[in-house]
């Protein structure tokens, strides 16, 4: 039996679904590819062996974007896009190409709501409750003065199948509400407490489903595997020859670890200093975006494996730094991009306001908790 191969996606679906904070670098134009970060996406804690062959390559790797596929998993609906590098060798020219903005001047839309779905959503016995505001943005208005407002939706996958969906308003309170046709989608998709549904609709009105899913640990014949993917087009990379890699967006671990050129030359130019305040972009489950402040805490030197760079420490709460910051005008702020979030529990820990956070982007880590004294923040020769 031949394995499902995946889908192609229209390109503001795809990003939709990815989240409006990565940015896939655009066909021919020039990246850097970092070899550790594709390590880590493969496996955040990979094994010595392929970190000290990694570690003996070059840091980065200046490339040229061949090809681009905006692709979905034809196991998980979820996104990710296949690309096709090319290194630069040294001393030879990169023949220039005009590389066009996608931007069709918003005649082509998308907007996007979503929601994480409870054990009860997940539950392919029950209804899925929509939340009022994925209701009134996505989905054609109700007629709420009938005795029982319902309506049919036909809503897409990511690949293109249909899903006939029965949308009514009722309970105690009144509520938005799947019924028809939930149980059998939750049992194709798999569905489960923690995955997350975005709906979209474009401007032709039509409208579409796409998931993210709860992080889950692989087996070790899994990682083992991925990890031998990433050595593979090391090798190559390292030979000059082109290369193909994948990038899942939405993994929790996942930097984006082919950059374009112009946002690793720009960072790299910049006198980075202890005590910079610093702020990033963060995705939301609900398609919105949020964002987070920081201080640089901890700066590795020198600077010639840029990956893992900086360390941060970031506030919990924005509007204090920002009083903060009002009141210095000479700290900078560096907005980032080309992240996602970690997040590491102590079990033995349940008090939520102490859990540390990890959020990497472009070699920086950044720490969110209330817990690290100011004698942290010191210059380390040792990276």
């Amino acid at each position: 039996m031949a394995l499902e191969q995946p889908s192609r996606v229209d390109p503001k679906i795809w990003q939709s679904c990815a989240g409006d904070t990565v940015k896939i670098p655009k066909l021919h134009s020039k990246v850097y590819y970092f070899p550790l970060g594709h390590l880590e996406h493969a496996n955040p804690t990979p094994n010595t062996e392929s970190l000290s062959l990694i570690n003996s390559y070059r840091p980065f790797i200046p490339c040229i974007i061949s090809s681009v596929d905006l692709l979905a998993d034809p196991q998980t609906d979820e996104v990710f896009t296949k690309l096709l590098l090319t290194p630069v060798i040294d001393g030879s020219t990169v023949e220039p190409f005009e590389v066009h903005d996608d931007d069709d001047g918003g005649d082509n839309y998308v907007v996007s709501s979503g929601k994480t779905l409870s054990q009860s959503d997940a539950n392919n016995g029950g209804a899925f409750s929509v939340p009022s505001k994925c209701a009134k943005l996505i989905f054609p208005p109700l007629d709420l003065e009938a005795k029982l407002p319902t309506q049919e939706l036909s809503i897409a996958d990511v690949h293109g199948n249909v899903w006939e969906f029965r949308h009514v308003y009722r309970g105690n309170p009144k509520r938005h509400m799947f019924t028809h046709n939930w149980s059998q989608f939750v049992d194709k998709k798999k569905l489960v407490g923690g995955d997350s549904l975005l709906f979209m609709k474009n401007s032709a009105g039509e409208i579409y489903v796409g998931i993210r899913r709860v992080k889950k640990f692989a087996t070790p014949a899994v990682v083992q595997k991925k990890e031998s993917v990433v050595i593979e087009a090391v090798k190559l990379a390292e030979k000059n020859e082109a290369f193909e890699v994948v990038y899942y967006p939405t993994a929790d671990d996942g930097d984006n670890f082919v950059v374009d050129a112009n946002v690793v030359e720009d960072a790299m130019k910049i006198n980075w200093n202890c005590g910079m305040r610093v702020k990033r972009s963060l995705n939301n489950d609900d398609s919105s975006i949020s964002l987070q402040h920081g201080t640089i805490t901890n700066l590795c030197a020198p600077s010639n494996r840029p990956w893992h760079m900086l360390q941060l420490k970031v506030t919990e709460d924005p509007a204090a730094l920002l009083s903060d910051i009002q009141g210095d005008s000479s700290i900078p702020i560096i907005e980032f991009q080309h992240s996602t979030m970690e997040k590491f529990v102590d079990p033995n820990n349940c008090d939520t306001k102490n859990v540390t956070r990890s959020f990497k982007l472009f070699g920086t880590i950044i720490q969110v908790g209330s817990d690290l004294p100011n004698s942290e923040i010191k210059e380390d020769d040792s990276c």
